[in-house]
């Protein structure tokens, strides 16, 4: 998943979850734009995240970044081709 990607899915969750929360997003933000201060920030962040991701991951059989997936307990997994 790249930066863009994850920061699209993020940005999409939050506006989804917003209401559910009682939350109301404000309207000049509510649709992802890529070049905009907020896009920029968002995408800049899941790339922090996507990063920190990577440097956590370990995985005997694979390099970081080379097909290694990162899961939430920690481990990597890569499917066997």
């Amino acid at each position: 998943m790249t930066k863009l990607e994850l920061a699209k899915l993020f940005h999409k969750t939050y506006e989804d979850l917003a209401p559910l929360y009682g939350y109301k997003t404000r309207k000049n933000t509510r649709r992802f734009v890529e070049d905009s201060p907020n896009g920029q920030l968002m995408i800049n962040v899941c790339s922090n995240i996507l990063q920190q991701l990577k440097k956590e991951c370990v995985c005997p059989n694979y390099k970081h970044g080379n097909g290694c997936i990162y899961r939430l307990d920690g481990k990597c997994m890569k499917p066997e081709l």
